[in-house]
């Protein structure tokens, strides 16, 4: 019995902590660019971006998959801080990716961990995150 418990608890641990992840050319907002494959390029300066809702306050972390040379033309954005790990209070958020490079950047993927990807640009999501 006590197994039992101990592997419930294991496996439950081990799924709520799994990352989600989002390809570009599927996010709720673009600014700008087009799509490549499943990747999404910002032709000028511009964001990418989706709703990401909190269950309950902690860290949270955002990943983003793109060509090494142009990591550092982007930056990640959610709750009006910069950072790509941000301790969140439980709601919903509008996590973006930005360039200010004055040139093209592709942007591959978003992986998310600690939040759910709610990824509806819908007036309920945007009031929900303001």
């Amino acid at each position: 019995m006590i197994r039992s418990i101990v592997c419930a608890v294991l496996l439950f641990v081990a799924t709520s902590a799994r990352a989600e992840r989002i390809n570009a050319s599927d996010l709720a907002m673009k600014s700008s660019g087009e799509k490549s494959g499943t990747s999404w390029t910002l032709s000028q300066n511009g964001f990418v971006g989706t709703y990401i809702r909190v269950g309950k306050a902690g860290d949270v972390s955002i990943a983003v998959r793109a060509p090494s040379a142009q990591q550092a033309k982007l930056s990640v954005v959610v709750a009006d801080m910069s950072a790509t790990t941000v301790a969140l209070s439980a709601g919903t958020y509008f996590v973006r990716v930005q360039s200010n490079a004055n040139a093209p950047v592709t942007i591959d993927s978003l992986e998310i961990n600690g939040a759910k990807i709610v990824n509806q640009h819908t007036d309920a999501n945007a009031l929900a995150a303001a």
